[in-house]
């Protein structure tokens, strides 16, 4: 499970760990052994990708500084050993000696895989007496919506796309008012880092409403654009991105959410140095983003927590499907600890029950893949057809509802909140009224009866 905590080396359950100390760099620019947000997985790379992650760290990571670190007890003092049930329930709770904690850690499993012939309570079918595999439990919908820890709304229409015309404090607030009433815990921020005076606008108004921020920037050089051919490399990228959450720090705060480059696919970079395909049958190509992900994940994580904002999350760097599945390697997927996607699969289709019955299957490809926790990066109806506002909003509440069952499903971000034909597909949750002002659709009231029932 995700948890909105500290930025750390994210296992395979995705619960965000301890800031320890990062990779140090020495005199040579070879990486010491870490551990941490700092601590870029070059364990996890494999002997062919040492070399890279070594560069990576001696060019990227900074030394660690610690921030007020509370005095820890010995480690082998006493040693916590929790025995859980197969249904997740806890049974015991030990407090031993280091030299016994193995043999009760070991008996726990054992009465946990029904070895003394007890009956499992979630399925009420027999163990058999002296099997220890323990079988993964059933994915079962709760009787209630599941808890969502990130309840967001995206920006992007009217923060990235009006960075040639600004739009003022008081434009911006009028929005972020609207957001506020979903009850959402996040509001990204899609302004290009090359902005910051802009990005700090926005950033100001909704901290103003008690919101926490979900960074989803990228340079302007990365991707291609009408007036400029994207020119920048993961090298460069990281390095820039480096430079900005050093000079510009005081934006962030612990409980925000900073995706250092928002589908990372979609960089120039990669068609123009490997070619067509370069996502499904290269093997150079997929190294290269792998370790692109990775080093800035770590870069974000040691920079940030250098400077006390251990509580940021940076591992929320949303794919498309597509990519998480052909493209995302399992030590990025250890890293990252969960999968965030970008999900748009209804097409064109009107139907609640179709709508719902794609999205379910696309998400539930990749959580069988990597068997991780997930967040939505994106998703909202309908993308690619226009429809009323009835049919958004029937189609919406099926989802959500749908959605709220999902036990791996650790929340999501809706695209977008103000927009139209044209910009922004037809998801959007307000339309321009005569008067010139955003008035929210009836798909605003479903999202927000979804986002109040999964606090």
């Amino acid at each position: 499970m995700l948890t909105m905590g500290r930025t750390g080396r994210t296992g395979r359950t995705g619960r965000t760990g301890r800031t320890g100390r990062t990779g140090r760099t020495g005199r040579t620019g070879r990486v010491e052994s870490g551990q941490g947000s700092g601590a870029f997985a070059a364990w996890a790379l494999g002997p062919t990708a040492l070399s890279e992650a070594t560069r990576l760290n001696s060019l990227h990571a900074e030394p660690f500084r610690p921030v007020a670190a509370p005095r820890r007890r010995a480690p082998h003092s006493r040693q916590q050993v929790v025995a859980r049930a197969r249904t997740g329930q806890v049974i015991g709770t030990l407090l031993v000696r280091p030299r016994r904690a193995r043999t009760l850690a070991i008996l726990a499993a054992l009465v946990a895989a029904g070895a003394f012939g007890l009956r499992h309570m979630g399925t009420g079918g027999p163990v058999a007496a002296g099997r220890t595999t323990v079988s993964r439990p059933p994915h079962r919908a709760p009787d209630r919506p599941t808890h969502w820890i990130i309840r967001s709304i995206d920006t992007m229409k009217v923060s990235r796309d009006t960075s040639k015309k600004p739009l003022g404090v008081a434009q911006i607030a009028a929005l972020v008012r609207l957001d506020a009433r979903l009850h959402p815990t996040h509001v990204t921020v899609d302004v290009y880092y090359d902005d910051p005076d802009y990005l700090a606008r926005w950033v100001g108004v909704i901290r103003s409403f008690g919101l926490r921020v979900w960074f989803r920037a990228h340079w302007y050089a990365w991707e291609n654009h009408r007036d400029a051919r994207g020119s920048m490399s993961p090298h460069a990228y990281i390095a820039a991105t480096r430079h900005f959450l050093q000079t510009h720090a005081a934006l962030l705060r612990n409980g925000d959410i900073f995706d250092f480059c928002p589908e990372p696919e979609n960089g120039a970079y990669w068609l123009r140095t490997y070619g067509p395909g370069w996502s499904w049958r290269n093997p150079v190509a997929k190294h290269a983003f792998n370790t692109f992900v990775r080093a800035g994940v770590q870069m974000a994580g040691s920079t940030l927590s250098n400077r006390g904002l251990d509580g940021v999350i940076v591992t929320a760097i949303s794919v498309n499907p597509s990519i998480a599945l052909r493209l995302l390697s399992r030590p990025t997927v250890d890293r990252l600890g969960h999968i965030t996607l970008d999900v748009y699969p209804e097409g064109a289709t009107c139907d609640p029950s179709i709508a719902t019955r794609r999205l379910l299957a696309q998400i539930a490809r990749v959580h069988d893949r990597w068997q991780v926790p997930v967040v939505l990066g994106e998703t909202g109806y309908a993308r690619d057809v226009a429809v009323d506002d009835t049919t958004q909003a029937r189609v919406l509440a099926r989802e959500l509802g749908a959605l709220a069952a999902l036990p791996y499903l650790q929340g999501m971000n809706y695209w977008v909140d103000a927009g139209g034909p044209g910009y922004g597909g037809y998801t959007n949750l307000y339309r321009r009224s005569r008067q010139g002002t955003w008035v929210p659709r009836p798909a605003a009231t479903v999202l927000a009866a979804a986002y109040a029932a999964a606090q």
